[in-house]
């Protein structure tokens, strides 16, 4: 019996989800499924956790000592494997899935053709089981699904929340159509299709469906996850998994110079992990109506490179670290340096808290991270890998001081 699933509910963002849900909606039994991609990811790519994580069973059963609760409990399958899909989607009436079962790197995705297809088949063939399965045997249940805000085009026009009516040539739309999407990488590409499957479930099967577009998430841990030392969430920091934010305080953190890619002058949505699993655990009681696509856009902030690099700096600087910065001696994803003025709807978001400011989230993460800096492995955290096949990142500049 489960009345929330969490598809990959041993990541980053699906533990801690996890363990908000569970905390907060006692009554209700809360299931983890997934199949520990991302932790054999990071054991073939040689980078791994800097914060401890424990094997699932043993996070659940710190969670009922932590809790005095016993309503978590946790289950090892694969969402691409149709055959146990059925059987488990079969044995369940659930009330609210979270679908987060994704290889969620874009570099990854982009290494070569194994990492490609195996981006492409767990993530659209697992999206596919779960929206077939819940079309036969729970049409009535809200399906929660993370989009990515990355899946959005870069065309420098203004972002709603949901569909728009569109003009071009003088022309307009006969109704609202999706905004226009474009992606860089393969995994990117698999968060556009996901949402056109979406919104096919959506209006041909009445799914109830709400896609949250989210930007970039940061954090090193919630209150939730501070309660035990034995249930930390992961915290990547190498080239292929972990996040622009993450490298950085990993590079301030061992002494090696911020790695800002090209000029740094690109901008990127980026939220506090306390922020992401806010929105996220509001929705399970706030079901959209049957036959709805509700897109909700989680991008509370938009920050320039630079701007992040110097939020680390300075905070680096106030636990006595010598951070300095490099800018444009790697460019491995060719960043083009262009940012595009644009606003972004986010009505959902006005209704909910104002997010811990993004410069008190890098000073909390620098001190826990810090108790585990000497596990640093710098060699992983500087790039070697480009997403253009010629095989080398590296550029010809040398590192500099930030003057601040």
């Amino acid at each position: 019996m489960a009345d929330i699933v969490v598809f990959g509910g041993d990541g980053y963002i699906g533990w801690p989800l996890a363990l908000e849900l569970a905390t907060s909606h006692p009554q209700k039994k809360v299931l983890i499924v997934d199949n520990y991609l991302t932790r054999a990811h990071a054991e073939a790519l040689e980078g791994g956790s800097l914060l401890p994580i424990r094997p699932l069973p043993e996070r659940v059963a710190a969670y009922r000592d932590a809790f005095e609760l016993d309503n978590l409990d946790y289950l090892e399958l694969d969402c691409a494997n149709s055959d146990q899909m059925t059987e488990f989607m079969r044995s369940i009436s659930p009330e609210v899935v979270y679908h987060l079962a994704h290889q969620r790197a874009a570099p990854y995705s982009m290494l070569g053709l194994k990492e490609c297809v195996e981006t492409i088949t767990n993530n659209e063939v697992g999206f596919l089981n779960l929206i077939w399965l819940l079309r036969d045997y729970h049409p009535n249940c809200h399906l929660v699904k993370l989009g990515s805000f990355g899946a959005y085009a870069k065309a420098g026009l203004d972002i709603p929340e949901g569909n728009a009516v569109m003009s071009c040539n003088g022309k307009t739309s006969a109704g609202p159509m999706p905004f226009p999407r474009a992606s860089d990488d393969f995994y990117h590409i698999t968060k556009i299709n996901d949402g056109n499957f979406a919104g096919l479930a959506a209006r041909k099967w009445g799914l109830r469906v709400t896609d949250v577009m989210q930007s970039t998430v940061f954090g090193a841990m919630t209150d939730k996850t501070l309660a035990d030392e034995r249930m930390h969430t992961r915290f990547d920091y190498d080239e292929i998994l972990g996040t622009v934010l993450n490298r950085f305080c990993a590079q301030a953190l061992c002494g090696v110079p911020l790695t800002v890619y090209g000029l740094g002058t690109q901008t990127s949505g980026i939220m506090t992990l306390e922020h992401c699993i806010a929105v996220l655990v509001s929705l399970a009681d706030a079901p959209c109506a049957p036959g709805t696509h509700r897109i909700i856009n989680n991008c509370p902030k938009v920050y320039s490179i630079n701007e992040l690099a110097e939020m680390v700096r300075l905070e680096g600087t106030k636990l006595g670290l010598n951070v300095k910065v490099a800018r444009n001696r790697y460019n491995p994803r060719f960043e083009d340096g262009v940012s595009h003025d644009y606003s972004v709807e986010t009505s959902y978001l006005s209704k909910l808290p104002d997010p811990m400011p993004m410069r008190l989230a890098v000073a909390r993460s620098l001190e826990v991270l810090g108790r585990h800096r000497d596990q640093i492995r710098v060699a992983c955290v500087e790039p070697r890998h480009d997403w253009m096949g010629t095989g080398g990142a590296a550029q010809a500049e040398e590192p500099v001081a930030h003057s601040g």
